[in-house]
């Protein structure tokens, strides 16, 4: 009897392509984690007959209940895709997905601000020391800004937000005794070496965005080649011809000028400190 052959979505969805020659995103897939992109009604009922034959040859089924399908630019929602219901923002990998990247930042970081204040709060009541609580801030309290700001740069009324709850946590909520600027100096200047976080979260975004620029078939790459954004930036920078919506690759852009170039001499770990 002969097996049920899969053909798999990368080989007759056009997906999302930057360019005329530029990479294209179709199947992003991580675990049991499927997004899929469809760019016009025609793709449809591409995904229902690739989705039929993986259903016979794998015995599983796709749970639509649990499936979501969020509608971008001029896409009419009322084209009906396997039943699944529209959203107007979608979790994905810790990050909210919305209708414009500025929309989806401030959504992701918003509730992940409120979810540390809350955190820090808790926290308040521990017993202990200024050292234990500062190593508390860098390991625990801290530890999902350090995966998000890799991908979304934090609005700056977040930053402020969160370096309140810091300075409450490290007072345990009463009156300020030093000012954050202090507790962030080094040891050796009368501090307590405390990250300062809105360098931290600028380090590691500008960090990621240098790798993805080894690799140009990426397409972040491609983000990246498109809007001329590279390591090396005239000084004093200016934003080009970058739009509004797209302020995250601005404000890269600008970062970039102050920046000390990669050393293809050094190590990884030489250029990160040096960042």
């Amino acid at each position: 009897m002969p097996q049920p052959t899969f053909m798999h979505p990368r080989k007759k969805l056009p997906g999302i392509r930057l360019g005329q020659s530029g990479p294209s995103a179709k199947v992003v897939a991580y675990a049991d984690d499927v997004k899929i992109f469809v760019t016009s009604p025609a793709n449809i009922p591409i995904i229902q007959e690739m989705l039929r034959s993986y259903e016979e040859a794998s015995g599983t089924r796709v749970n639509t209940r649990k499936s979501k399908v969020l509608a971008l630019g001029p896409w009419d929602t009322s084209l009906q895709i396997m039943g699944i219901p529209y959203y107007n923002e979608i979790r994905i990998l810790g990050f909210y997905v919305t209708s414009t990247v500025n929309a989806a930042a401030r959504r992701s970081w918003s509730t992940l601000t409120d979810r540390i204040r809350a955190q820090s709060r808790d926290a308040y009541a521990r017993e202990l020391s200024l050292d234990r609580r500062i190593q508390y801030v860098h390991d625990f309290l801290l530890a999902k800004v350090w995966y998000m700001v890799q991908i979304l740069p934090p609005p700056d009324e977040c930053i402020r937000m969160l370096n309140t709850s810091i300075s409450c946590f490290l007072w345990k909520g009463t009156i300020f005794r030093v000012s954050l600027f202090t507790v962030q100096r080094r040891k050796d200047e009368g501090g307590w070496d405390l990250i300062h976080l809105k360098t931290k979260c600028l380090a590691l975004l500008l960090q990621r965005t240098w790798q993805h620029r080894q690799n140009p078939e990426t397409f972040p790459a491609a983000w990246l080649t498109r809007w001329c954004i590279t390591d090396q930036r005239p000084n004093p920078p200016h934003r080009g011809g970058i739009p509004a919506v797209l302020d995250y690759l601005r404000r890269i852009h600008i970062e970039y000028a102050y920046v000390t170039p990669h050393d293809s001499t050094a190590t990884q770990r030489t250029n990160e400190r040096r960042l």
